[in-house]
């Protein structure tokens, strides 16, 4: 007998979450930053980008696309980036630029997490077909909470008090705790739709009862 494997796991709940490296794109979103004449340091709103901006044309000064030369240095990781002339003060900085929310690492704990929830293992390859929908909604239930917790952190960690962007940023926040329901309520409706097609009960027998055996004298 042949078992199914789900070698497509991490790629569908890329797929599902919508977070592949070309999914992303943020065009000339506002920069945060002082504008004194003299600090070349800003941010870009979100973390976590993929588009190097010493490496790639993103960023702009009053609407004008700045040559590569522009940037000295950039994380991207922590979304800050350092230009070599700083900026006048009423200037308006903007940056172009692609984010991911996740590693492969990062996704691969949700659907671990999903398949215990569903099936009482880690290994989530021998999540079957039919229960396949489920582990999707409840990993990306995962990925949602985790959102939502990391914008917390971030903007309290990251952004002073008088740049910090609160209204967007709590607004992201509730945007995910909401997301994060909605795809529980989702699992949980597709696993017992599941369960119930098998005309088994809604949950998996998760349990199994060993005997014990005692040796012989």
């Amino acid at each position: 007998m042949i078992s199914m494997s789900w070698i497509t796991a991490k790629a569908d709940i890329r797929i599902h979450l919508s977070d592949g490296p070309t999914d992303r794109y943020h065009f000339r979103k506002r920069c945060f930053g002082e504008l004194n004449s003299v600090n070349t340091r800003f941010k870009t709103f979100e973390f976590r980008r993929i588009t190097d901006l010493t490496k790639t044309q993103g960023v702009f000064i009053n609407g004008v696309l700045q040559p590569l030369s522009a940037v000295s240095g950039d994380s991207v990781i922590t979304g800050e980036f350092i230009l070599t002339t700083p900026p006048q003060d009423g200037d308006i900085v903007e940056a172009s630029y692609y984010t991911q929310w996740f590693l492969d690492a990062e996704l691969e704990n949700f659907l671990s997490q999903a398949s215990r929830w569903l099936m009482s293992t880690a290994d989530y390859t021998q999540v079957g077909p039919g229960l396949v929908p489920s582990a999707l909604e409840y990993a990306s239930h995962l990925a949602y909470k985790k959102m939502a917790q990391r914008w917390r952190d971030y903007m309290s960690s990251v952004y002073k008090v008088e740049d910090a962007p609160k209204d967007e940023a709590s607004g992201r926040v509730d945007s995910f705790i909401k997301m994060a329901d909605t795809a529980r309520e989702e699992a949980l409706k597709l696993r017992d739709e599941f369960y119930k097609r098998q005309g088994q009960p809604l949950q998996p027998l998760f349990g199994t009862v060993v005997g014990n055996v005692r040796s012989m004298p």
